[in-house]
């Protein structure tokens, strides 16, 4: 799979996660991408390797800023998710760019997260 990105905090059972459906305009269609989105449901289970990559927020008292533009929220999504989990103090500030609020990526998920985020004075 080419894009795609962990979405909620791992709660030891689940893991949940975003696939961007390549149509294959200018570069070749996605077999994977296309496959999970006309063969799986929400829902369903399916078994998975191990992520790559260090996309992870550091482990400090520093304030975050989380910052994205379109379905580049994907990863941030993730990390909200996992600050909240984990009870996270830190300061967060949220930033997303998009053409609406229809074509908002995660928006209610990513709402939720931030109304049970800690407020600061």
């Amino acid at each position: 799979m080419r894009r795609t990105s962990l979405t909620r905090a791992d709660d030891d059972l689940h893991r949940q996660f975003s696939v961007k459906r390549v149509h294959g305009l200018k570069t070749p269609e996605g077999e994977v991408s296309n496959l999970l989105h006309s063969s799986l449901q929400i829902g369903d289970e399916v078994v998975l390797s191990a992520r790559f990559g260090d996309v992870v927020p550091e482990f400090t008292g520093r304030p975050v800023v989380l910052a994205s533009a379109g379905i580049g929220v994907t990863p941030m999504a993730g990390m909200l998710s996992h600050l909240v989990m984990t009870g996270s103090q830190r300061k967060v500030a949220f930033l997303h760019a998009g053409n609406s609020a229809n074509t908002f990526a995660l928006r209610n998920q990513i709402r939720a997260d931030l109304a049970n985020f800690p407020t600061h004075p």
